[in-house]
């Protein structure tokens, strides 16, 4: 089963429509749609998302191999210390490429100087 398959396989069993997904997600609905038709598989950019909207892990949705009953995106068992809501910036900080990590920083500074 190819990626896109697996997408509306779990849309299906939890009722969620093409428009939902686009609203949760923030992908238009013609490329969820051409994922259907077509069956093609979605960016690497967008998995994450897709994950995140269908309640699902990124190891299911790539090789279906955590199954059904596991529809769940596994937060790190350990947060060395951090808050809830530091080691959720972490998270998306390590998702990042190299080009956004360096722009989140440089911003960072920016604001940071500012009072």
């Amino acid at each position: 089963m190819v990626i896109s398959e697996r997408i509306f396989q779990v849309m299906e069993e939890k009722h969620i429509s093409q428009t939902a997904l686009s609203e949760r997600t923030g992908i238009s609905q013609r490329t969820i749609s051409d994922w259907k038709r077509k069956k093609t598989n979605p960016t690497l950019e967008k998995v994450i998302p897709l994950c995140e909207a269908l309640d699902i892990s990124p190891m299911f949705l790539l090789t279906g191999e955590d199954g059904p009953s596991e529809y769940v995106i596994t937060q790190p068992k350990e947060n060395n210390g951090l808050r809830e809501d530091e080691q959720l910036v972490v998270e998306y900080y390590n998702s990042m490429s190299e080009v956004k990590k360096k722009r989140l920083i440089a911003y960072m500074k920016g604001l940071s100087k500012r009072k």
